[in-house]
């Protein structure tokens, strides 16, 4: 894969501030022995722009993204070689405040939207992923993924020894592309193996992070760490496999 970036900044001194460029990118494959992927090659382009403006203890960016992926796969069919192209395009855009509002407290909101194309390896894959110890098998009729996502932080701070953060978020998808385990496993040469199905389904995915952090001042600091994410399949109103489970962890520093 060769990755090319074109990117101009800009600064007026004072309030605004941003960036435009281009990104352009090319990958593609080949294989002998065994199957897993077929031979592609992947030609991407963008361009983006984002602008920053800051005033006092308030801040605003909004940013916008355009992209185009083409993508020429190839069947070998034992008799002739077909060639399968793909073409996809996608525009997104993200809106972010920022709100200082006294010493100790920050407020941060964000919303945007995402999109992308399905992956070669979830549009062909057929075979043993050594890496995930599992079969994996495409789905070649898989269409972009497309999301709108929002998020809330909020802040407390009080100097260097105490700090409090919780965030926020929520995504909703359109056709979200998933690994779904399904019955039987898989049996090879190499032994048995669980099989995985890459599926597509509209999706909503919440949760929070709680991040806390005390330091006593001269010989203990005292961590925390919450995080909890649900992510449902609002397809067929069942929950979405592979995500973690809700989470917490703490800890105590002694400083000598």
């Amino acid at each position: 894969s060769h990755i090319a970036d074109l990117v101009w900044e800009h600064y007026d001194g004072s309030r605004f501030s941003g960036v435009a460029g281009i990104n352009a990118k090319t990958a593609g494959n080949t294989f002998e022995g065994r199957f897993f992927i077929p031979n592609y090659e992947l030609t991407s382009w963008a361009v983006f722009v984002s602008e920053k403006m800051n005033f006092n203890s308030f801040g605003i960016e909004a940013g916008a993204r355009y992209e185009v992926d083409k993508m020429k796969v190839y069947i070998n069919t034992g008799e002739e070689i077909l060639t399968e192209p793909y073409d996809y395009s996608g525009l997104t855009g993200s809106l972010s405040a920022s709100w200082r509002v006294d010493e100790h407290w920050d407020l941060l909101f964000n919303t945007n939207t995402a999109w992308r194309a399905p992956s070669v390896n979830e549009l062909y894959a057929d075979g043993l992923h050594h890496g995930a110890a599992a079969v994996e098998i495409g789905d070649k009729n898989l269409d972009e993924e497309i999301a709108l996502s929002a998020s809330l932080s909020v802040n407390y701070q009080m100097e260097s020894r105490f700090l409090l953060s919780l965030t926020a978020y929520q995504s909703t998808f359109n056709g979200f592309i998933y690994l779904q385990p399904e019955p039987p496993p898989t049996v090879i040469i190499q032994g048995t193996f669980p099989t995985f199905y890459y599926r597509q389904a509209d999706a909503t995915v919440s949760g929070a992070d709680l991040t806390g952090k005390w330091n006593t001042g001269k010989w203990f600091t005292f961590d925390l760490r919450v995080a909890g994410v649900v992510a449902r399949n609002t397809t067929a109103g069942d929950y979405l496999p592979g995500f973690p489970p809700f989470r917490t962890s703490g800890g105590v520093t002694v400083n000598f």
